[in-house]
């Protein structure tokens, strides 16, 4: 069976008309970025919350790094930045956790499956 090609994925631009000031073309600037400060506090506050959730649920700490880690505002990649530690620490800290407790009860199953298995044997 033969799969179709995939479309080439299309990309608009958006322009805005020149700008001549006394006779001289002056180029528009953009920005990839908010500029706006009210949007630079949203994303610091939403980088703050991404923060404090990851305590309950460790994996919001990689949600608000990924988000947050190319943010214009130094807090908001601080922030980020915290939360890719502290994920690292949470997940280094579930597989120390998670590994003797595993192995604990692969032994005691074990133990159990010989005891009971030991004197049907006999």
């Amino acid at each position: 069976m033969k799969h179709k090609p995939l479309p080439e994925p299309t990309i608009t631009y958006q322009y805005s008309p020149q700008q001549y000031v006394q006779g001289q073309y002056v180029p528009q600037q953009y920005s990839q970025y908010p500029q706006n400060g009210t949007q630079l506090e949203q994303e610091r506050q939403s980088a703050l919350i991404y923060f404090v959730f990851g305590f309950f649920c460790f994996c919001v700490w990689w949600c608000g790094y990924k988000n947050y880690k190319d943010s214009l505002d130094s807090q908001a990649r601080t922030f980020s930045k915290l939360s890719l530690i502290f994920f690292i620490i949470s997940i280094i800290g579930t597989i120390l956790t998670l590994v003797p407790v595993v192995l604990y009860f692969g032994y005691f199953i074990m133990f159990i499956i010989a005891a009971i298995a030991d004197p049907l044997i006999s």
